[in-house]
């Protein structure tokens, strides 16, 4: 059951304005091109009519079925809980609710503490964009992990890199609906795909552990190298990033099928560093950059669990990369535009006719 503070609300409904405006202009694209290049007045009112409608019917279908993720979100909550309880990490703390902002629009989580409560957000776009991102590159993993070339190495080769670059420019222009997958393979160890909503969960927890209990009870000499230590030491983000490794590892203990469970946040950061060195994202403002969490990660998890597979899994990652980035760059280029083109032609329609309400 979702339970919403007002700061929760807010970012629920910045997300659904800006997914819905995305949804608007993909759907009417055509009329506002009329629209801009006449400015005739029935077009403009009949624009507005359908904005209406379109607004109330995604409303409807939101509050219906807004919780997309929100049962895997609490799954994965309550398995941490549990490993904390059962484990050599401080106990969990008392959390008020875990909620999926139902956001498309970037790959975000934050935790809230809201006068002595305790909340976490995260929104859609982590399960869908991390789920379509494993899809398209699992399949070599798999290879890899059993020393073989499957029929869908073989044959789907294409396939799979089409993928990757619909994926890519679809997490890049935050067009979601443009990546919806066809076909969908399921392995029979998820877990790279869980390695990364869990790594994203249990950092944002680790966030509210640190403010309970500070750095000292974590005893990260007891996992980490002296260089280690000190980075964590200094910096909060990378210490929470460091405590979700550990969750992690607990956890790939325990669980019988989790061959990829601490390589996902590695795998995630590997990606994210592309794009951020092809400067098709931003680096962030309030964590480190990318490329930086992608190179401590992966040498907090030698440190932790060394495993020669993920070096030759970065490798299919870079060379995908290399093969598609020009296509990647250049269909993200024209699709940003092109939102932008009619973001802007929206922005006249208001300044026009929205007095009107």
């Amino acid at each position: 059951m979702m339970k919403m503070n007002d700061w929760i609300k807010k970012i629920y409904v910045e997300s659904f304005m800006y997914d819905f405006g995305i949804h608007f202009i993909k759907r009417f694209h055509w009329l506002l091109w009329i629209y801009d290049k006449t400015e005739w007045n029935w077009v403009g009112r009949l624009l507005c009519s359908f904005e209406n409608f379109e607004y109330y019917r995604e409303t409807k279908r939101r509050k219906e079925f807004s919780n997309n993720y929100q049962n895997v979100l609490e799954e994965h909550l309550n398995e941490i809980v549990t490993l904390l309880e059962k484990s050599s990490l401080p106990s969990p703390i008392l959390l008020e609710a875990i909620n999926d902002t139902s956001g498309f629009e970037h790959f975000n989580a934050e935790s809230v503490p809201w006068f002595g409560e305790n909340y976490i957000a995260v929104n859609s776009g982590i399960c869908f964009y991390s789920h379509i991102l494993v899809r398209c590159l699992q399949p070599y993993f798999i290879d890899i992990q059993f020393g073989q070339n499957s029929w869908w190495g073989q044959r789907l080769n294409w396939y799979w890199n089409r993928r990757f670059v619909i994926s890519s420019v679809a997490y890049v222009s935050k067009d979601f609906q443009s990546a919806l997958m066809l076909m969908s393979l399921i392995p029979e160890d998820d877990s790279l795909l869980e390695g990364i909503e869990k790594f994203v969960i249990s950092h944002e927890y680790a966030h509210l552990m640190i403010r309970t209990y500070g750095y000292e009870k974590f005893k990260f000499n007891s996992y980490f190298n002296k260089e280690t230590v000190l980075m964590i030491m200094n910096d909060e983000e990378v210490a929470a990033d460091s405590i979700a490794l550990l969750i992690l590892y607990f956890m790939s203990k325990r669980e019988s099928k989790s061959f990829y469970l601490l390589y996902g946040p590695q795998f995630i950061f590997a990606i994210l560093s592309c794009y951020e060195q092809g400067k098709l994202i931003e680096t962030p403002k309030s964590h480190p950059s990318f490329f930086s969490r992608y190179n401590y990660l992966k040498d907090m998890i030698n440190q932790l669990e060394p495993n020669d597979l993920y070096e030759k899994f970065d490798g299919v990652i870079w060379n995908i990369w290399e093969n598609n980035k020009d296509k990647i760059k250049i269909q993200s280029i024209k699709k940003i535009d092109f939102l932008n083109k009619y973001v802007d032609i929206c922005g006249k329609l208001y300044y026009r006719y929205g007095s009107e309400g």
